[in-house]
């Protein structure tokens, strides 16, 4: 199972294309997982956790990296060596809750967030000493990072926009379907495109709650796609224009958002949680009142977003170099290469303290 053929969530996506990089700049990565099988993938030594984990070659290690918050039980098994926590919760979701424990906060050398938003969150909720923190961004999929120059954008010819949802369904897909109807009556040819499921939790069928969100993506210009794999998502976004996303829900980071910013799409967003951050100064944002109702909601998300295309069509020379700026920066920064490297860095200064 890996992002190229099965769709997994942000944090276990992002393990895997950071311990292949990390083995490609020539370290021995071994992943800790709920492997059926193990072996070597990608040149990442893959071991199934409940099998491994009391051996020696797992205690043989320079640096642990968790992404699961079990610093007094891993701290039993591998002594004094570095524990790094590396997270894409919020401060406030459950299982961090244990940080609350001096005790399991203090089994902890480093701690790794994604984005300064997460950082600040995390140091106001546990108190945790700012000289242990640290921030490294996520990463896009390098399959959002093949040559994607547009020879002409939607604004330039006078065309309706295709708009695209690529996050899981709790994070504001209902509110689309609230505001998809009110988009079309000022721009009545839009299309939408809807890439998601619960299926990168692993959760099928009658265990995906949302099912009924599914079914509701039946509206006059939207197709309900799924979740699909990181190859078959770049692709499949390729052909569209905005990435509408009334986010509902406060994101660590956004995957999801700088592969929109890569793709050359429009974003149109809330401006909740760390979602500005990651955009880097690109995208537009709309603030966002979690006391409005639904239906307060939808309209000011459709109009905002229809303001935002007449914005692109009254200037499309600006809105051209607007766009190829975004994913320049992307590709500048946004890369796991470039992450491996920042980690590498961090991990060496680890080590030597």
């Amino acid at each position: 199972m890996s992002p190229e053929t099965t769709p997994l969530g942000g944090m276990q996506s992002g393990i895997c294309y950071l311990s292949r990089s990390l083995s490609r700049r020539g370290h021995d990565v071994a992943l800790y997982n709920n492997y059926s099988d193990s072996g070597v993938f990608d040149g990442v030594n893959c071991h199934n956790i409940d099998t491994y984990l009391h051996l020696r070659q797992f205690q043989d290690c320079d640096v642990y990296v968790s992404i699961s918050c079990e610093g007094r039980y891993l701290r039993s098994i591998i002594g004094r060596k570095p524990l790094v926590l590396f997270t894409g919760h919020n401060a406030d979701v459950p299982i961090i809750k244990k940080l609350s424990d001096p005790l399991e906060r203090n089994c902890w050398d480093a701690f790794i967030f994604k984005t300064n938003w997460q950082a600040h969150s995390f140091e106001l909720e546990f108190n945790i000493d700012k000289s242990n923190v640290h921030v490294i961004t996520n990463a896009a999929s390098y399959f959002f990072h093949a040559p994607a120059g547009r020879e002409h954008y939607f604004f330039e010819q006078a065309g309706a926009p295709i708009l695209y949802f690529s996050s899981t369904p709790f994070r504001g897909l209902e509110l689309l379907l609230y505001a998809f109807p009110l988009m079309r009556v000022s721009l009545p040819q839009v299309r939408a495109r809807i890439f998601s499921s619960m299926a990168v939790y692993r959760r099928f069928g009658k265990q995906d709650q949302y099912s009924a969100l599914y079914r509701a993506c039946s509206h006059v210009g939207m197709e309900y796609v799924g979740s699909i794999n990181q190859q078959q998502l770049a692709q499949a976004v390729s052909s569209t224009d905005i990435l509408a996303f009334p986010s509902t829900y406060a994101e660590t980071s956004c995957i999801t958002i700088m592969e929109a910013m890569l793709n050359c799409s429009i974003i149109v967003t809330h401006d909740l949680g760390a979602l500005r951050e990651t955009a880097a100064g690109f995208g537009h944002f709309l603030a966002y009142n979690p006391g409005d109702d639904k239906a307060t909601l939808a309209r000011r998300f459709a109009d905002f977003l229809v303001s935002v295309v007449a914005w692109y069509r009254r200037n499309p020379i600006a809105g051209r170099h607007y766009l190829e700026s975004q994913r320049l920066y992307a590709l500048r920064n946004y890369s796991w290469e470039k992450k491996a490297e920042e980690w590498e860095e961090f991990l060496k200064g680890l080590v030597a303290r």
